[in-house]
């Protein structure tokens, strides 16, 4: 049930698919730590979504955490104040997840684009880690 992979690689703008069913989408596991060689790996898919919608990263989305999610990451990390290691640890998920409860960013219009997908991987994400609504 991945959102259509095929339609998230790297274009801009609004992209017709539709939006995850539940949070079984992706199911990072509580606590999990995501890192380069990681492979095949759905936590990995919405990690690579939520970065193309919020910061135009043009990432496949393939559930490979490569040298390109990597370095991604790295500028994820570098452009929040966090440590800059490309690891998806305890800090970086909790400035990711930090959002939890006030609202998901998704456009109330007809049209479900590429922004709407990264903020609902990163909600699923951030559920499966174990993070919860107040």
């Amino acid at each position: 049930m991945l959102v259509a992979v095929a339609l998230l690689l790297g274009t801009a703008g609004a992209v017709g698919f539709s939006a995850p069913a539940d949070a079984s989408t992706y199911p990072c596991a509580p606590g999990q730590t995501l890192k380069y060689g990681q492979w095949s790996s759905s936590c990995v898919n919405g990690l690579q979504t939520y970065l193309n919608g919020f910061q135009n990263a043009k990432l496949g989305v393939d559930g490979d955490f490569g040298w390109a999610t990597h370095n991604a990451v790295r500028i994820y990390q570098s452009r929040h104040g966090l440590t800059t290691d490309g690891v998806v640890g305890p800090q970086t998920r909790d400035y990711m997840c930090s959002y939890l409860g006030t609202g998901i960013p998704v456009n109330s219009g007809a049209t479900f684009n590429q922004r709407d997908a990264a903020g609902l991987a990163i909600h699923y994400m951030c559920l499966g880690w174990g993070y919860h609504y107040n």
